[in-house]
């Protein structure tokens, strides 16, 4: 694997663990007792999705990984939307 590739790799894989990080805030955001914590981490998980967004233009994904992304991000997008409560 050549360094243009492995960078590649390194960048993709870093915006699926973006993906992962705003579950994880919404995870958290949801099991907090509701008040500022809550907020700030459903801003937290916004935010990630925000950055997500526009990192997307920059990415080449396998069909495989397209697949996988495109799930995780309309997950991600619905769980969002579902818990627009919390902000």
């Amino acid at each position: 694997m050549n360094l243009a590739n492995s960078l590649e790799k390194t960048y993709n894989d870093l915006l699926f663990a973006d993906i992962d990080l705003a579950m994880t805030f919404l995870k958290i955001a949801e099991t907090t007792q509701p008040g500022e914590s809550a907020q700030r981490n459903y801003a937290n998980a916004c935010r990630a999705y925000g950055d997500v967004v526009a990192k997307l233009q920059a990415v080449t994904l396998s069909d495989e990984e397209q697949a996988l992304f495109d799930e995780k991000l309309s997950l991600l997008r619905s769980r969002l939307r579902d818990d627009r409560k919390l902000a």
